[in-house]
């Protein structure tokens, strides 16, 4: 006859009503098959698990007869599978909580009963920050292995500076510690932590040869690229040694695509960026059973460049919006407000607008040479190539 099983949640009710008279004949033992703490009773302990991550508790009955029914209570906002004598489940809020087996023999009205208290806790950022690269690392450059083979000029942080020496450097490196207790319960290697990064971008370019700029404008913060961003770590059972996180992003923008032959006269970009570390369990990174950010560092790159045949890339760099050095990151328990993905947004004609009614900025533009030319859609007096 197989065992019946009842599972109980009773939410954060820190006691569960018993009537049943105590069974003086038998002895119920808690043992934990995840994490790293052995094969020990934990009886009446107080044990450590991560918030997300898999527990599973085995309750065996040292002597007497083992049919029966048996009941699993886990207290706390969680997700359980129970089977006979064990229990597989997960919390997802933070705090000390109850779990706690019960066992009832066949053809008797006594119980007993055996638990554990738990804390579940976040892991520690230990640091987290963003280092923007050395000041050479705002250029335009050709395409190199970092960026890219194809021929052309670039406006990066980060690519490498063809007529120069220096190695090829990402524009931003990111670089984050974490530590979880050297004890758990629950699945190291099922805690993981990630990337992702939320970008507002404004980018107006004006090709040569077409009649007006275009503007890629996103309506609201979105996802940049992908999710997870690049990097993914896992803690293990076999070490207590703090987790360290490395990414990187080298922005950039084509200004001279010399396969399909098109040149940018000007283009201005600004761009905002949220580069979240986040916490997360399961196997799939981009669907996690459960995940939290827990820091983001926040960073600017973007700038405005012209057509120059007098510089020596055919291209010049007017202004920079960002400059190498460090940048901090703030603790968060959720990202910001986002939605789509930035490889998605369009590039569009520009909307029209006239910000020089009377013609006073257009004529005093045209005052200095031949090589100004007003441009309507950022009220901006260019500088273009005579080329």
């Amino acid at each position: 006859m197989l065992p019946l099983i009842r599972i109980i949640y009773v939410g954060t009710t820190s006691a569960l009503e018993n009537i049943e008279p105590a069974c003086t004949n038998l002895n119920l033992e808690l043992r934990v098959t995840t994490g790293n703490i052995g094969s020990n009773v934990i009886n009446n302990t107080t044990q450590t698990a991560v918030i997300g991550a898999l527990v599973t508790l085995q309750a065996t009955i040292a002597e007497g007869d083992r049919h029966g029914e048996w009941t699993w209570y886990v207290s706390g906002q969680q997700n359980s599978t129970a089977s006979d004598n064990s229990n597989t489940f997960y919390w997802t809020e933070t705090g000390t909580f109850n779990v706690r087996a019960t066992f009832k023999p066949q053809g008797t009205n006594c119980i007993i009963t055996a638990s554990v208290n738990v804390n579940v806790i976040l892991p520690t950022v230990v640091s987290y920050s963003g280092q923007q690269q050395f000041p050479s690392d705002i250029y335009l450059s050709t395409y190199t292995q970092l960026c890219g083979n194809l021929p052309g000029v670039m406006f990066s942080i980060g690519c490498k500076d063809p007529f120069s020496t220096n190695v090829a450097q990402s524009g931003i490196v990111f670089t984050a510690t974490l530590q979880i207790p050297d004890q758990t319960i629950s699945d190291r290697e099922d805690s993981k932590v990630k990337y992702v990064q939320l970008v507002n971008t404004y980018r107006i370019e004006s090709l040569i040869g077409q009649p007006s700029p275009k503007c890629q404008v996103s309506p609201n913060w979105m996802l940049d690229t992908s999710d997870p961003y690049n990097s993914v770590q896992s803690f293990t059972n076999t070490s207590n040694s703090p987790l360290t996180i490395e990414d990187s992003d080298t922005p950039l923008h084509r200004v001279r695509d010399d396969v399909s032959g098109l040149t940018s006269n000007y283009v201005i970009i600004e761009e905002d960026f949220e580069m979240y570390l986040v916490y997360f369990t399961g196997q799939n990174a981009s669907q996690p059973r459960f995940q939290r950010p827990l820091a983001k560092v926040y960073w600017i790159w973007g700038g405005r460049v012209t057509k120059d045949s007098n510089f020596g890339v055919g291209h010049r760099l007017v202004g920079s919006r960002s400059s190498p050095g460090f940048r901090p990151s703030i603790p968060v328990t959720a990202f910001r407000s986002y939605q789509g993905n930035v490889v998605d947004l369009p590039s569009l004609n520009c909307p029209d607008f006239n910000c020089d009614s009377d013609g006073s900025y257009q004529k005093e533009c045209l005052s200095q040479g031949s090589n100004y030319q007003w441009n309507p859609v950022t009220c901006n007096c260019d500088y273009v190539d005579s080329d």
